[in-house]
């Protein structure tokens, strides 16, 4: 039976790899694999979202920010 996995903003940043915020990105990466391969379900709440944007925007200095930026639009 599938189950309904609650995606947090700490999971969000690490698989974005949100630099700073990204320091258990394999671990979560093989944990999402798994839960792929469960077939289970993910619920990214809109609160969840706006926080890791919150992140994104107070990165240290201008040149991490244009580096993610890069890494996503790849």
């Amino acid at each position: 039976m599938s189950a309904i996995v609650l995606l947090d903003t700490s999971v969000y940043l690490n698989i974005l790899d949100v630099p700073g915020y990204n320091q258990d990105r394999e671990e979560i990466l093989d944990e999402f694999l798994h839960r792929i391969e469960d077939n289970d379900l993910f619920f990214l709440p809109m609160a969840t979202i706006w926080e890791t944007g919150n992140h994104i925007s107070t990165l240290p200095n201008g040149r991490l920010i244009l580096i993610w930026q890069d890494m996503t639009q790849a």
